[in-house]
């Protein structure tokens, strides 16, 4: 299933992050060993705090999900999901530690690939290139409210990619900003926001009336200003910043 921040890039990479309104996707088909709970959508959930955990299994009632297990680290994810086999996975960053990108990583590369919902604990540092790093379906803060994390799960559960409008509007803050568009020329705006709607260099040469080597130029020089590593992380960045850049 494409994740979040992969449809920048025709085939493989973010075409639109939205937020409350979705990015339509392909998922991922369950396998006849899937758990199956009366037609319920299976879900097991990650977190150290027996309080959340009832806490979200009361919500997800409300979304047709039964949670299946749940577990306490990223080694105990990956072994009971391998056993219970769930539709979707929810679980706390701060609970996965260091090992949240890298338990991630594990489900992709496998066969079986979950639907992976993360709460996020902001702090201070976190950057766009952080949460692309994490590759998966579904993103919202760690304290987000009952009705923002049943918006996300049906979101999930209909193969759509969602991410909290609220971790986006932390990111975008001035202390949290890698640079505004403030610093980037009409030209540059404009790129941007093709890039952002998941156009090819070629298709963005033809619609701003450039040729491909001056589009991947500019497009070089954007990501060195703001200093980003890939078109993921700039796709990010324009969503995040999507008003001011429109203006």
């Amino acid at each position: 299933m494409t994740n979040i921040f992969q449809k920048a890039i025709p085939n493989d990479q973010m075409a639109g992050i939205q937020t409350g309104i979705h990015t339509n996707d392909t998922g991922v088909p369950g396998t006849d060993t899937d758990v199956a709970v009366d037609g319920l959508t299976t879900v097991l959930v990650c977190e150290q705090r027996e309080i959340i955990v009832a806490g979200i299994e009361t919500i997800l009632k409300a979304a047709a999900c039964e949670v299946v297990g749940r577990c306490r680290s990223g080694n105990e994810l990956l072994r009971m999901a391998g056993l219970l086999r769930p539709e979707i996975i929810i679980a706390n960053s701060s609970t996965l530690g260091n090992e949240a990108i890298a338990t991630c990583r594990e489900f992709q590369a496998g066969s079986y690939r979950p639907r992976i919902i993360l709460l996020i604990e902001m702090n201070p540092g976190i950057t766009p290139a952080d949460l692309a790093e994490l590759n998966v379906d579904g993103l919202l803060m760690r304290d987000a409210s009952a009705a923002t994390l049943l918006e996300c799960v049906k979101s999930v559960q209909q193969s759509r990619s969602w991410l909290d409008p609220d971790l986006l509007r932390h990111i975008a803050r001035p202390e949290h900003a890698i640079a505004t568009p403030d610093s980037l020329t009409p030209r540059e705006r404009n790129i941007i926001h093709l890039v952002a709607l998941g156009m090819s260099n070629k298709k963005i040469a033809r619609e701003a009336k450039l040729s491909e080597g001056t589009v991947k130029m500019y497009l070089h020089r954007i990501l060195a200003k703001l200093r980003l590593a890939n078109r993921t992380q700039l796709a990010l960045f324009a969503h995040s910043m999507s008003e001011r850049l429109s203006a």
